[in-house]
């Protein structure tokens, strides 16, 4: 195990915050934010972090991004958020 790893707490708030900024991002760029897609390796440690396997962030809904394990291992964990543009 290495000595640097950052604690759930930290991990979380940190994620959190990303979250929250790409959200204001999308809003600013004229998108209305439907929810999140996720690799299934951020939402382990999301639900670790959190204690339970949530449904939802920040109010939005989480899907998780289905990979093969050459998709993952090329690209590795990602968020994406999914929305629509305004009109």
């Amino acid at each position: 195990m290495s000595g640097n790893k950052v604690p759930e707490s930290t991990w979380l708030r940190n994620f959190t915050k990303s979250a929250g900024e790409l959200i204001e991002e999308q809003a600013n760029a004229g998108y209305k934010v439907q929810g999140f897609i996720m690799t299934i390796g951020i939402y382990d440690r999301l639900s670790n972090a959190l204690g339970y396997e949530p449904t939802d962030l920040l109010g939005y809904v989480i899907e998780i991004l289905e990979q093969t394990e050459d998709e993952f291992e090329k690209e590795g964990e990602m968020v994406f958020i999914k929305g629509q543009p305004l009109n």
